[in-house]
């Protein structure tokens, strides 16, 4: 598939499913390297999971990080996005590749993951979701290991925006997120050159967190 047609079902499925998509623009090139830096080679093979690929910018980014005896598993819920995926990915001759399309919480708990990269559209997501999901993808993780996710600046002003129900979801949202990122974030930047500006975090588990 080409980068038009990528582009073309990313704004398709943005449009008719923005609540699952979370945007209505393809990540930029300079925001794909940035979360997926943390990602270095070690002497042995090294095991990444992506989290809501979408058509695949920083699935790009990532394979541009690893070697042919890496190992990548890719989490992509929307079936358009993982028909794009097996195409431009699925059969690449480098590092090997697995795309799955499914919910993260079908993944295996026995698997342990290097490094992780989400794109989770986090904010649009019920709060009990958001919750099991970073506790998942942290419980995944090798010690050391990263997760890196990246959501928009200025977020919080979607809770003065919406109608009582939604905009105490957003609360509850960003209350859950901000608990994670207390606990575990060790890096975060801000990057202008995407629609809206993006904001990128960067976790690390801890051996214990309590609630």
């Amino acid at each position: 598939m080409t980068t038009l047609g990528q582009h073309l079902t990313f704004f398709r499925q943005a449009v008719r499913t923005l609540r699952e998509v979370g945007a209505l623009a393809a990540t930029t090139q300079a925001v794909a390297h940035a979360v997926a830096a943390p990602i270095v080679h070690s002497e042995a093979p090294i095991r990444v999971l992506e989290v809501g690929a979408g058509t695949g910018a920083i699935t790009q980014a990532i394979l541009s990080r690893l070697t042919q005896n890496d190992h990548l598993d890719v989490y992509e819920i929307n079936s358009a996005f993982a028909a794009v995926l097996r195409q431009t990915v699925g059969s690449t001759s480098g590092p090997m590749v697995q795309v799955y399309e499914a919910d993260i919480e079908s993944l295996a708990p026995d698997i342990r993951y290097d490094f992780i990269v989400s794109s989770l559209p986090l904010l649009n997501l019920p709060p009990d979701k958001v919750d099991r999901t970073f506790s998942l993808l942290l419980s995944v993780l090798e010690p050391g290991g990263t997760l890196s996710y990246y959501d928009y600046w200025a977020k919080e002003l979607r809770q003065f925006i919406h109608g009582s129900a939604e905009r105490q979801r957003v609360r509850e949202v960003l209350s859950i997120t901000r608990r994670y990122l207390e606990h575990h974030e060790y890096h975060h930047r801000i990057m202008f050159k995407n629609v809206p500006p993006a904001s990128i975090h960067y976790l690390r588990a801890r051996p214990t967190f309590n609630r």
